[in-house]
């Protein structure tokens, strides 16, 4: 079998629709925000759930404290709460059953 520059294309646009199959892109609102005082893990409760997530419970973000990004996130969640903006969030993974996002920003 030979392989060709259209066996490389296709092998490599397979690999990028089945990586995007397991994200979920959402906008939702947030309607609360916290952190727990023991473990660190702070979250954001939903108005909306998190319709493409995998996760156990799709109605609130938990954001791992170890992540480098869990509080600039935080930051943005507690800002869109209190100025009654949605947010746009990507997620594929679960943190203590709930989905934790990999990027997000306030939209409107």
């Amino acid at each position: 079998m030979k392989f060709t520059l259209k066996h490389l294309l296709m092998g490599i646009a397979w690999l990028v629709v089945s990586m995007n199959v397991s994200a979920s892109i959402d906008v939702v609102t947030p309607i609360g925000v916290g952190c727990d005082s023991e473990d660190g893990t702070c979250f954001a409760i939903l108005r909306e759930s998190l319709a493409g997530s995998n996760c156990t419970h799709k109605k609130q973000l938990r954001l791992n404290p170890d992540s480098k990004g869990s509080k600039g996130q935080y930051s943005a969640l507690l800002t869109a709460f209190m100025g009654g903006k949605r947010i746009r969030v990507k997620t594929e993974a679960c943190f203590q059953d709930h989905p934790t996002p990999d990027w997000l920003y306030i939209t409107d």
